[in-house]
């Protein structure tokens, strides 16, 4: 989640798709009701937008090519942990919290009524105690992670339902559109852009 926010290059990359889609809907100048932003899902539909042969993508990659030769090689790397996240279950991650924490209080209910010798009770009594600073280290952790990945929506302008969805259905977009930036991206090394295609910078 820190990557994604933290990450300049994909702060560059969606801003010039922005501008990309309001320079394909309404020409150079832009207007008093152009787009100031766009939904996450519609991500997955930048590579449909076009501007002769090329795709939004394609002009995106022609543009950070030309101004900035390494930017695939530092957007992939601001966000190298984006597809590991993806993976990760949201569900399976609580669960497994809550599930450390019944044993915790199992441990410590056994401990209550299992007769043992003074020592026995101490060495119970020790990992008792070290099940609770885990179950509470891991209770925090889970929450932080939490917080963070509202935090992490309201930056990216997710609402309604999508704010709903699991946090790794945001990072698998957000997964499958760096994908199609790199695929953009060695294509347009393959072949050359034609002239007329170019846009102009975007600073």
């Amino acid at each position: 989640g820190r990557e994604v926010c933290g990450s300049v290059q994909l702060r560059e990359a969606l801003n010039l798709i922005l501008r990309i889609g309001n320079y394909i809907n309404h020409g150079t100048q832009e207007p008093e009701g152009a787009v100031r932003g766009f939904a996450m899902e519609s991500l997955e539909s930048v590579s449909c937008f076009r501007v002769g042969s090329l795709t939004a993508l394609h002009i995106l990659c022609l543009c950070m090519r030309r101004f900035k030769p390494d930017f695939m090689g530092e957007l992939r790397e601001s966000l190298v942990h984006l597809r590991e996240a993806a993976r990760e279950k949201t569900a399976a991650l609580r669960a497994s919290v809550e599930a450390y924490g019944r044993e915790a209080a199992f441990t410590r209910r056994e401990l209550g009524v299992l007769e043992a010798s003074p020592a026995e009770q101490g060495k119970l009594r020790a990992l008792a105690e070290e099940l609770d600073r885990e179950e509470e280290r891991l209770t925090e952790e889970f929450g932080r992670a939490s917080d963070f990945g509202g935090e992490l929506q309201r930056y990216l302008c997710v609402a309604g339902k999508d704010a709903a969805a699991p946090l790794e259905s945001l990072f698998g977009r957000m997964a499958v559109f760096l994908d199609s930036v790199e695929s953009a991206w060695w294509d347009m090394e393959r072949r050359p852009a034609p002239r007329d295609a170019r846009p102009s910078p975007v600073r």
